[in-house]
Parts: structure tokens; sequence; C-alpha cells
């Protein structure tokens, strides 16, 4: 009997002495922090650092684009927002100095520093505005957006032309300073027409776009703004209350 019991004695003796692979996997883990106790506690900074820069990286944050053929042609598919400084005024379309978001938020090089700044610019042309009164535009440009901080949505690129339609918004020069769509106003101004829009990825922007553009023009045409001043489709009383202002 004795003989008997022995193998099973040194069977159990061998599980007790070797140690499981999980054991052993979590003791080699222990040790290695233990060890590299440092590193361990630098991780999220890393991770985080590694984040921070690939956010900053497809975000385009502090990248700054001096030129509309120099923008991504993926960013104007996605209809981007970008924010720039106007700087100059033509009677179609706007010189803006594009402003990058961490550069706006960190209030760092938000207008030109020099006076060599023609070729450092973004032309962005009104989307969905054909412009009829060219004189009265261009003032009314200068007027309230020359030196302003606007925000405008990528549509379409026009390389003939190197420049980009957008929807451009702004603020009033005003105590609240509501923020305004500048094509609208153009639009409801009698400054232009209604035209073709193009870039839209999203229908239902484009027909909510689209109907405030019409329904600008509709207002326009009614109270003889701009260029429908005396037409057909302004409304008698506006008419006589023109004549007795001449």
């Amino acid at each position: 009997p004795t003989t008997s019991m022995e193998p099973d004695k040194v069977n159990s003796t061998s599980k007790e002495t070797i140690p499981s692979t999980g054991d052993s996997w979590f003791e080699a883990t222990s040790n290695f922090i233990d060890e590299n106790i440092r590193v361990v506690r630098l991780l999220p900074w890393i991770m985080g650092g590694i984040g921070a820069y690939l956010v900053i990286k497809h975000t385009y944050f502090f990248k700054q684009f001096k030129c509309a053929s120099k923008v991504p042609l993926q960013l104007i598919h996605q209809n981007y927002k970008l924010s720039g400084r106007v700087v100059e005024c033509n009677w179609d379309s706007l010189g803006v100095w594009h402003v990058p978001l961490g550069r706006r938020l960190l209030r760092w090089k938000t207008k030109p520093l020099d006076d060599n700044f023609s070729e450092t610019l973004l032309r962005i042309k009104f989307a969905g505005v054909a412009i009829t009164e060219p004189e009265k535009c261009h003032k009314w440009l200068e007027t309230s957006l020359k030196n302003q901080l606007i925000k405008f949505t990528l549509l379409h690129y026009q390389a003939e032309q190197n420049a980009i339609e957008s929807a451009v918004y702004t603020k009033r020069r005003k105590l609240f300073r509501q923020s305004f769509n500048v094509n609208e106003v153009l639009i409801a101004d009698g400054l232009g027409t209604l035209s073709e829009v193009k870039g839209f990825h999203d229908y239902k922007s484009y027909i909510k776009f689209m109907s405030t553009l019409g329904h600008s023009e509709v207002v326009a045409k009614k109270k003889g703004m701009g260029m429908w001043a005396g037409s057909e489709y302004e409304t008698w009383w506006r008419k006589i209350w023109r004549f007795k202002l001449s």
C-alpha cells in the first residue's frame, strides 16, 4: 500500500511546484510595472498627446490656407466651415485672410502683419447670388464687411477664377451682434438675383439654403429693393411711398 501511494504524492508535489500560466503572466506583468513605474505613469499623457496630435492634424487646427487652390477638395466636398478676416472687397467677391481655429482661439495673427498680402488671400464668392448692382454691392461690402471676421461654408471651387463659392456669415455691428447670412442680405437688398448653387452634399441643407434665398428675392421684389425698384413686382403702396419721397 505504501508503494502504491508514492506516485500520488509525487504528482501532488509537482502540481504545487509548477505555477499555472495565468499566475506566471500576472507575476511577470507586476514585475514589469514595478520596474517601469515611471513609464506607466507617463503612458496616459503619451496617449493623450498622440490623440491631440491626430485631432489637430485632421481638423487643420493651425493650418492656414493662402490660396483657394490650396484648400483640399475633401474639405470643400464636406462643406467644411472656415473663418477669416475680410481684407479686400470686390463687387462680386471677398479677399479673405484665413484665420485657422487655433489662431482664432489664441488671438494670434488674426490679420495680415504687412502690406504684401494680396497673394495670400482666399477669393470667396457668394454662392447662389448673381450680382446685378456692382457699384452698390461694392459699396455695401466695403461698409459692412471690410476688416470684419467672417465664417464661410465651402461649397464649390471655381478653377477658372481660383475662387470658392461659399455661404458667408458674419455678425452685425450692433449691441447684440446677431449673426446673419451675407448671401441672403445681398438678395434681400436687391443687389443680386438667385442663381444656381453647387456643392451641397446634404440635400436638406441645400433645400433650406435655396428656400431662404428664394424667400429673400420675393421680399425684395415686393419692396422694390435695389434692382426691383419700380418693377412690376413692387406692391402699389411701395410705389406710392416712393413717389412721395421723390
